[in-house]
């Protein structure tokens, strides 16, 4: 089966993209894989975007503000 990646970006990574990551990574079909950054990522999470991340059971040690500048796909 094909797979299919996914970026999320927006300007701070810390909410939006972070809860669009984490959907399409714990997708049940196991056909995409998200991944999230921004142009001025912010220094935290979202604390709510935290929550519903682990409630999709996104693991916690992904959920981290990222820039689109860096090597956002070997997290």
């Amino acid at each position: 089966m094909k797979t299919f990646n996914i970026l999320f970006l927006c300007t701070h990574n810390s909410a939006r993209s972070v809860i669009g990551e984490a959907l399409a990574s714990m997708d049940p079909s196991k056909r995409f894989v998200g991944f999230s950054a921004g142009s001025t990522p912010g220094t935290n999470v979202n604390p709510f975007a935290a929550e519903i991340a682990e409630m999709l059971g996104y693991p916690a040690a992904k959920l981290r503000s990222k820039s689109w500048y860096r090597d956002w796909e070997t997290d």
